[in-house]
C-alpha cells in the first residue's frame, strides 16, 4: 500500500511554517462490545524541545485529532529534531520519502526546496499580524502552502510564530546601517544570508539544532 504524507504547515512571521507528514502505523485492538476497532499511530516530530511553545501546540494538536477521531488517531509528538538528527533539510526529504509521518517546520526551511516560500519571508513584506494572516488565509496564500504537494506532502494546517527579531550583545539594532560588521547566525536560508549581508553584517548560516 502507497505510504500516504501529510503535512501541516505552521506559519510564523518571516515566516515560520511547520509541515506535518502522515502515514501512520495501524494497530488493531477490540472495543466493548468485542468488535474490532482499528488505530492508526501517528508520530509528529518538531524541532523544538518539550518545553518550547511548538511543541506544546503540537501537543495540543495531537490531544484534539485523538478527540475528534474517537481514539481512532494515536499521536506521540517527539522533539529537539531527534527523529532527524537535528538537520531540517533532512527531516524534509525523510518526510517526503515517508519515513517521517508528520513534521512541524518553519516555511523558510521549504524554501530550499521551493523557493516561493521565500515570499513570507522577505523583511518588511508584511505591516502587520493581521496583514500576514490575510494572506495566508487568501486563496494565494492556499497555493502557497501547498506547493509542497509535488514532494508527495500534504499540508494539513498552518499557524504563525512571531515576527522575527534580531538579538545580539553589541547595540541597538533600528536601521540597517546599524548591521555593519556584526556576526549573525542566520537561518539556513539563501534569503536571510543575502538580506543581512546586503545590510553589512557577517553572517553564518546555521541548521536549528
Amino acid at each position: 500500500m502507497k505510504k500516504r504524507v501529510l503535512a501541516a504547515i505552521m506559519t510564523a512571521a518571516m515566516i515560520c511554517t511547520g509541515l506535518a507528514g502522515c502515514g501512520g502505523n495501524a494497530s488493531g485492538s477490540t472495543d466493548a462490545s468485542g468488535k474490532a476497532e482499528k488505530k492508526t499511530k501517528i508520530t509528529i516530530a518538531v524541532p523544538d524541545p518539550e518545553s518550547s511553545y511548538i511543541y506544546q501546540a503540537a501537543q495540543e494538536f495531537a490531544d484534539r485529532a485523538s478527540e475528534y477521531s474517537d481514539g481512532t488517531l494515536e499521536f506521540t509528538v517527539s522533539g529537539n529534531g531527534s527523529l532527524y538528527g537535528g538537520d531540517t533539510a533532512a527531516g524534509i526529504k525523510q518526510l517526503s520519502a515517508g519515513s517521517l509521518q508528520m513534521l512541524i517546520l518553519a516555511s523558510s526551511v521549504y524554501a530550499s526546496f521551493e523557493p516561493g516560500y521565500n515570499v513570507i519571508s522577505v523583511p518588511y513584506m508584511f505591516d502587520d499580524q493581521q496583514q500576514l494572516l490575510d494572506y495566508l488565509n487568501s486563496d494565494t496564500g492556499k497555493e502557497l502552502m501547498n506547493r509542497v504537494s509535488d514532494m508527495g506532502i500534504t499540508t494539513v494546517g498552518s499557524w504563525t510564530r512571531s515576527f522575527r527579531k534580531i538579538t545580539n550583545s553589541k547595540n541597538p539594532v533600528s536601521k540597517p546601517e546599524d548591521l555593519k560588521g556584526m556576526v549573525l547566525r542566520v537561518p539556513n536560508n539563501a534569503l536571510y544570508v543575502e538580506f543581512f549581508g546586503a545590510c553589512g553584517a557577517v553572517t553564518t548560516p546555521m541548521n536549528f539544532s
